[in-house]
């Protein structure tokens, strides 16, 4: 494998036809990006609106931490009431979705007001344990916001949400599928990060990842220190990489956009939520730098 300039392990690759992909969600009222950990869910939609998204248009991002679902429905309804502070108002005394609420709830939905182009991102909504997430998700498509966009990233919700969500022109699904990386795809990262992969290369790595961002990530920690790729299992690469083989610093200064917690299972990490918004894998202490 040859070297084509200085190894960059921290570049941030985006094909272009995920960023053609996620355009849709300035055409629908609510798009889910459902994808499991490490498929860089947080990373693509924060470089989307960074570069796709006007100037001027409102973008509320807030991310769920893991706690009571009531504490869950306030933060929710006071993003709400950014926009529309009396339809807060009115969710906030219904209380947080269940059988009972969930009509008046969609109800409220339908009377939303939002004139100015706003994208409403709920990220980690897996963590906000849903009454039925899949109906209220649909119940959220129907919302009467004029200019309101609602995106939801999620690892993959349970199977009885799945059942009650449809795509239709108010709702729109990206799945696994739409971040994974193709042959192409990894070949233009790996070249961006400064590495140039020949035929057979370029087939082993996709073969090993099977276009997994995590995994392509941790395959090019694996090539700067021993010149190779690693066939072995994901935990394993997790050990390596994020103690042995990343520059470690303080917690707090690391920086990672996907949730590492199903990941590190096994490894000894733990995950931390840093104050940049993201997660980095850490230990006595310390915690190591990704770029996803």
């Amino acid at each position: 494998m040859a070297r084509t300039k200085r190894i960059k392990s921290e570049t941030l690759f985006f094909p272009k036809r995920l960023i053609e992909r996620m355009n849709s969600i300035k055409m629908y009222p609510l798009t889910l990006v459902e994808a499991p950990s490490g498929f860089g869910k947080t990373t693509a939609l924060r470089h989307f609106f960074d570069t796709q998204v006007s100037k001027t248009a409102q973008v509320i991002w807030h991310t769920f931490p893991t706690e009571q679902p009531g504490a869950s429905w306030k933060a929710f309804c006071g993003l709400i009431g950014l926009f529309d502070p009396e339809s807060a108002e009115l969710l906030t005394v219904i209380g947080a979705p269940d059988e009972d609420t969930l009509p008046e709830i969609e109800r409220i939905f339908r009377t939303l007001h939002c004139p100015e182009e706003t994208y409403l991102v709920l990220d980690d909504l897996a963590a906000w344990k849903l009454y039925n997430a899949g109906t209220f998700l649909t119940a959220l498509s129907n919302h009467g916001g004029e200019a309101l966009h609602v995106v939801a990233a999620a690892q993959l919700l349970p199977s009885a949400a799945q059942v009650s969500m449809k795509e239709n022109n108010r709702f729109f699904i990206m799945r696994e599928s739409a971040l994974t990386f193709l042959p192409e795809d990894i070949d233009a990262y790996y070249r961006q990060a400064g590495i140039s992969l020949t035929s057979v290369q370029l087939e082993e790595v996709q073969r090993i990842t099977e276009g997994w961002v995590m995994a392509l990530y941790l395959q090019l920690l694996s090539f700067i220190e021993r010149g190779r790729f690693e066939d072995v299992s994901i935990q394993n690469m997790l050990r390596n990489a994020l103690w042995n083989h990343l520059t470690c610093v303080r917690a707090g200064v690391s920086y990672c956009d996907f949730h590492l917690s199903p990941l590190l299972a096994g490894t000894g990490y733990s995950s931390v939520r840093q104050e940049r918004g993201g997660y980095g894998a850490a230990i006595a202490g310390k915690a190591c730098i990704c770029p996803f």
